[in-house]
């Protein structure tokens, strides 16, 4: 099927588009699970393998719980794309509103991390 036909079917059919947001939501809402399971640290199943040497042809195989600790990169990222509005920046954002060469302009600065 050729990718034009999902396009025009989009701009076409209201159903359509309105199935495709939900799987889009639903990626999403995965996405955001895995970054908070990253965030918070998890655990997986995992085996430990033992070798007897008095019979190397009967390993001991032991079930095991392995734990993997919060990944500081997710927890950076998260602040820096949701935190903002308590200062997690790492530039500034100047926002203006008026008219440029107009007469009124406001430009206010972002607060810093430190509340100034």
């Amino acid at each position: 099927m050729p990718r034009r036909n999902h396009y025009d079917w989009m701009a076409k059919d209201k159903k359509y588009a309105a199935e495709v947001d939900e799987i889009e939501d639903v990626a999403l809402d995965f996405g955001e699970s895995q970054l908070h399971k990253l965030m918070n640290g998890y655990s997986v199943p995992d085996t430990k393998v033992f070798f007897n040497k008095e019979d190397p042809d009967s390993p001991i195989i032991v079930p095991l719980t392995k734990h993997i600790g919060p990944d500081p990169s997710s927890v950076i990222f998260f602040l820096k794309t949701k935190g903002k509005k308590r200062g997690f920046v790492e530039r500034t954002q100047v926002e203006h509103s008026g008219a440029i060469g107009g007469v009124k302009v406001s430009i206010r600065k972002a607060k810093e991390k430190d509340g100034n």
